[in-house]
């Protein structure tokens, strides 16, 4: 993560708490499962560049895109790595660089797209503009996006994917309702919220990271006040209880998917910001 301090942000690494290691000016993003790290260096000009650490030597990613901004925002158990850079004329290029060899991956139509993470087999999570403008949450096997469609709203963003290609996030629903968090797998896409008890007392606005048990953290609201949270399954997905790509279900399907069980465990402590 990162600490800020009066003279700018500070890379840091939690290995033991309640103190964390600092690295030096910008932003930690990720860690693997052998300790390296990807992020954004800052630089005396203000600049930022994508960096990953190997065997413990810092290697910079350099401007995949020909701008002179980068992120890297995920890095594998093999070194593999996600990344968002700035292109020449000042639209954002998701990239990825696997076996030393780096890639700017495919849009949807528009100017601007975004990577997130990436799983152990290399595929990669983000967002992709359409033409019409809208943000829309794909996956990126290989150099050309898949697009996972939204909760009804114009726009969804994927954030996390783990080992097994589950993917999670975010997507406006329809009517300028807010947002709510997603899971997407084989294809299809679900509202967490209707994976909920109709009582739980929950809304869940995002949907930000999830490990190969299937839990799930994110943000939402118990009973109006925002907090994180933990979500662990309880029962497998059912292709019946999938959103439509772009449409929202009907009353009848919201109540069975809402029927469905999963356990909510609360990460007490302040609300993230």
């Amino acid at each position: 993560g990162y600490i800020d301090t009066a003279s700018g942000p500070r890379m840091a690494v939690w290995s033991s708490l309640p103190a964390p290691v600092i690295l030096g000016s910008g932003y930690a993003m990720a860690i693997n499962g052998s300790g390296e790290i990807a992020g954004m260096r800052i630089g005396a000009d203000g600049s930022g560049s994508a960096f990953v650490t190997q065997n413990g030597a810092v290697l910079g990613l350099g401007q995949p895109a020909g701008g002179d901004w980068s992120k890297a925002t995920g890095v594998n158990d093999t070194g593999g790595v996600s990344g968002t850079a700035m292109d020449g004329n000042g639209s954002l290029r998701a990239f990825s660089v696997i076996n030393g060899v780096t890639t700017l991956l495919g849009g949807a139509g528009g100017a601007n797209s975004y990577a997130n993470s990436i799983n152990g087999a290399g595929a990669i999570v983000g967002t992709a503009q359409r033409a019409d403008g809208a943000m829309r949450a794909v996956i990126w096997n290989g150099i050309a996006p898949t697009l996972l469609g939204s909760l009804g709203g114009t726009n969804s963003y994927a954030y996390d994917i783990n080992g097994n290609g589950v993917t999670v996030g975010y997507g406006d629903l329809a009517g300028g309702a807010g947002t709510a968090g997603f899971v997407y797998d084989s294809g299809a896409i679900y509202d967490l919220n209707l994976r909920l008890a109709a009582n739980s007392g929950w809304r869940l606005l995002d949907a930000m990271a999830i490990n190969n048990s299937g839990q799930i953290v994110g943000r939402g609201l118990f009973e109006g006040v925002e907090q994180a949270y933990l979500l662990t399954p309880m029962t497998p997905l059912a292709a019946a209880d999938a959103v439509a790509p772009t449409n929202v279900p009907e009353p009848r399907t919201l109540l069975l998917m809402g029927a469905a069980l999963m356990s909510l465990l609360v990460l007490r402590g302040s609300p993230k910001n």
